[in-house]
């Protein structure tokens, strides 16, 4: 594995931002507690010349999103695996060059992967939507939803992100179970 592959991994077990992702620096984690401060994120614009600058702001996308993360299990061990690769550099994920890796650059590590096994690509922010409906289907309470995605309440979650993922099948067993009663 390497730095960027790990990183699309990390949002899968998080559900964080693309620019939460790519502005992580080792201070923000904390294994001892098994979380993820979350207090900074990447932005982008157009200067007057029509270059595309990026930079990192100090302030979450809401002031909701600047939270504490806790960390499933594998998380930790992917974490580690990012440590590893990444012993001493001041972001969690830069180049060996001391550069931050950017939001784009995980971005196209998730086309590659998609292209990599036929799949039609996705964009970064369908790994949060996944991550929250794997939240809600798995029956965490909506407080901690909201918390670990960073909304200011629970209806952007339910809005937004709580996708139908039960198959057919799934979905008869429930309707079965409920109206055989």
């Amino acid at each position: 594995p390497d730095l960027l592959k790990l990183g699309v991994v990390l949002m899968f077990q998080t559900g964080l931002r693309v620019g939460e992702l790519s502005t992580l620096k080792r201070s923000d984690i904390d294994l001892s507690r098994m979380v993820i401060n979350v207090q900074r994120t990447e932005t982008a614009y157009t200067d007057d010349a029509g270059h595309r600058i990026i930079t990192v702001s100090d302030e979450s996308k809401t002031e909701a999103g600047d939270r504490v993360v806790f960390l499933p299990e594998k998380a930790l061990q992917t974490i580690r695996q990012i440590q590893k690769l990444n012993p001493f550099g001041e972001w969690l994920f830069q180049y060996d060059n001391g550069n931050r890796m950017t939001g784009k650059a995980f971005r196209d590590q998730l086309h590659r992967a998609c292209d990599a096994v036929n799949i039609p690509r996705r964009p970064t922010h369908k790994i949060r939507k996944t991550y929250a409906s794997v939240l809600i289907d798995g029956g965490a309470s909506e407080k901690l939803i909201q918390r670990q995605l960073g909304h200011k309440d629970f209806s952007t979650t339910r809005r937004y992100y709580d996708r139908d993922r039960m198959t057919d099948q799934a979905k008869r067993e429930e309707i079965s179970r409920i109206v055989n009663m």
